[in-house]
């Protein structure tokens, strides 16, 4: 009975010191998982991170694309401006339409400061409405041709290649004039062949 006793009490031992193994090992593991759930959290925080510098970098790079399309387009459109400004510049120089030294004198800001006065009307004048020689007035030829300002065209260089062709009137003196030279040219032979606007063309610029 003595050694049965003993053995029992040896067994519920051993069985304690198990339990405690697996407690400790049950209590290790647990842990462990919680260091690895505490890292995967870190690393999904910084995943999260990562993506939002992804986005944030997008967002850059995007923007980035859209100031050089900007840009880009600002620059051709200062290329086609100068292309368009210089077409402009030799078109009237070639009319001879623009009285240069006519325009120095009238504008004498324009000859103290150096500059062409083609230029000048060109960048400036028209705007200001300055008239490029005696027999043109900026400011009637637009206010008279509300087309031309819509246009956006020089109103010297519209003359030029449109308004001359079509008859129109580039001034209120030359009108009073066209419609005394219009009301003669009436008293002609109707079998001529001249029209209202041949008369006109006739004694434009």
């Amino acid at each position: 009975m003595g050694y049965s006793c003993e053995l029992k009490f040896f067994l519920s031992q051993k069985d304690t010191t198990l339990k405690k193994e697996e407690y400790n090992s049950i209590q290790s593991l647990i842990s462990q998982i919680k260091i690895e759930e505490s890292q995967t959290r870190k690393l999904q925080l910084n995943l999260i991170k990562k993506e939002e510098d992804i986005r944030e970098l997008e967002k850059i790079i995007l923007n980035k694309n859209k100031l050089i399309l900007e840009l880009n387009k600002n620059k051709l459109i200062r290329f086609i401006s100068g292309i368009r400004n210089k077409i402009v510049f030799f078109e009237m120089a070639w009319s001879g339409l623009l009285d240069k030294k006519w325009y120095l004198e009238k504008n004498p800001d324009v000859a103290l400061n150096g500059e062409d006065p083609i230029l000048h009307y060109i960048h400036f004048g028209a705007q200001e409405g300055r008239d490029p020689q005696p027999n043109f007035n900026t400011k009637w030829y637009l206010d008279n041709n509300p087309d031309v300002g819509q246009s956006s065209l020089n109103p010297l260089y519209h003359y030029i290649k449109f308004g001359k062709k079509e008859g129109r009137i580039i001034q209120d003196s030359f009108l009073k004039e066209t419609e005394e030279k219009i009301h003669f040219s009436k008293k002609r032979d109707k079998n001529t062949g001249v029209s209202f606007q041949d008369d006109i063309r006739a004694i434009a610029i």
